[in-house]
């Protein structure tokens, strides 16, 4: 699992440049690590493969030329970080999402992102502007915690009056049980 990131135009990229002799620049940085002070992610994220910024630049003033909205998508490929053997069996598509650097509120965001898997284990992104890139991967210990948590409340949801007595009476005797031992 590794190799490298890689950024597919659309065609419909080529009616943001109105004038035909205007030039522009192409900025694709690829960084191993989160660059961002503000962290941006939840709790329980962590990015999981590499950032990929890719904009368009205007070779005068050097500023990103702004790029979003578009009627198709960018497809940006991305290998994911493999941590352990036991990771390779549990990314699936619902375990990872693609997200993007949003400058104002300095977090990871997932909006206007779309993404699948595929069978080399490398993300494709589909998006419909162009910032910095870059894969979550949600903790299984969150997926766990929340399912039992839904596995608790079922249980109370289903308890019965008829089975709400037992259950009384068998807390009950256990208090006796234990107010015996205590003090024998």
């Amino acid at each position: 699992r590794g190799g490298s990131s890689s950024v597919i135009l659309p065609d419909s990229m080529s009616e943001l440049i109105t004038d035909p002799d205007q030039e522009v620049g192409m900025k694709f940085i690829s960084r191993e690590f989160n660059p961002h002070e503000a962290n941006g992610l939840e709790k329980e994220e962590e990015l999981a493969s590499k950032t990929v910024t890719f904009s368009l630049v205007d070779p005068t003033t050097g500023q990103d030329i702004p790029v979003d909205h578009l009627k198709e998508e960018i497809r940006v490929e991305m290998p994911l970080h493999i941590f352990d053997d036991r990771d390779s069996e549990t990314v699936d598509e619902e375990s990872i999402s693609c997200v993007y650097w949003n400058k104002e509120v300095e977090k990871w965001l997932r909006d206007g992102c779309s993404h699948r898997l595929d069978v080399q284990g490398r993300v494709v992104c589909f998006c419909t502007h162009l910032t910095e890139f870059s894969v979550v991967r949600f903790h299984s210990a969150v997926k766990d915690s929340n399912i039992s948590q839904i596995t608790n409340v079922s249980v109370v949801k289903n308890l019965k009056p008829e089975n709400a007595v037992g259950i009384y009476i068998m807390i009950l005797l256990l208090g006796l049980f234990l107010l015996t031992l205590a003090y024998a």
